[in-house]
């Protein structure tokens, strides 16, 4: 019943880059799978600045203060850096409001933004939710 997978949600984000790249995911596009993006706003640290301790996190400051270099919301500057990924076929996303929803969708259709000031981060303890604690 089962002879492929249809699709693959994976974590992707301006500071999470590390399945870009990953020779599964061009086997995976081969076979016909599509590519989710998920967390792309990293549990919404980077969807706008953050007195939490994560928030204040170098990594997370950078991100904020290129996308003010560049002149794009965070959002943008997230959805961009997720949109120059070419194997990502889909982006999942949660919303906390309407007026958030209108935000993303505005920023999903503006101009690619070429902020490319975003390092990816190597921090685990930052980048991978499961070890928020």
């Amino acid at each position: 019943h089962f002879d492929r997978l249809d699709a693959v949600q994976v974590p992707l984000s301006a500071l999470d880059a590390r399945l870009d790249r990953h020779p599964a995911l061009a086997d995976l596009i081969a076979e016909g799978t599509r590519i989710q993006a998920r967390s792309i706003f990293l549990q919404g640290l980077l969807a706008t600045p953050s007195t939490v301790n994560l928030g204040q996190h170098p990594d997370v400051v950078g991100f904020h203060a290129a996308c003010v270099e560049a002149g794009v919301s965070p959002i943008e500057g997230a959805l961009s850096a997720v949109r120059a990924c070419t194997w990502v076929s889909e982006v999942v996303i949660g919303v906390t409001s309407g007026q958030e929803l209108r935000e993303i969708t505005r920023a999903w259709h503006s101009p690619a933004t070429e902020a490319t000031n975003f390092t990816a981060s190597h921090d685990l303890a930052l980048i991978d939710p499961r070890n928020w604690a």
